[in-house]
């Protein structure tokens, strides 16, 4: 008998992985295939963005990764929603300054049309 839960993170933590070369190669097509067309963004600052504003923000061509990596700590599937509790590191240049960090965060996915689609994420950078 197939194990539907461990399918479903199985697949979850596929798109994630796709989700994290995407962003090593800024492979915008696919970064855009993965967002859920409500993504929404809460950044450190309390500030929130949406899809476009994220693919615009990389549109401009200006930011290179020299690491892009995704440590999951825990998913948890409920339904057609995944949680993905993780830790991130970013290493790169964007619009010529430097940024090297590592934060946790919190990935809400979506089960559309049997595909997983970010929909949600936050972080919290560390000092």
């Amino acid at each position: 008998m197939k194990d539907t839960k461990i399918d479903n993170e199985q697949e979850l933590l596929n798109t994630e992985r796709e989700w994290v070369q995407a962003h090593r190669e800024m492979d915008l097509e696919k970064i855009s295939a993965i967002l859920d067309d409500e993504y929404t963004q809460l950044k450190a600052n309390g500030e929130t963005i949406g899809k476009q504003e994220l693919i615009a923000s990389y549109s401009k061509g200006k930011r290179k990764w020299e690491i892009a990596e995704s440590d999951p700590i825990k998913v948890q599937i409920m339904g057609d929603v995944g949680l993905l509790f993780g830790k991130w590191r970013g290493k790169g240049v964007n619009n010529n300054q430097p940024f090297d960090y590592s934060t946790y965060f919190l990935a809400v996915y979506r089960n559309h049309n049997g595909k997983w689609r970010l929909l949600a994420d936050a972080s919290l950078v560390q000092g």
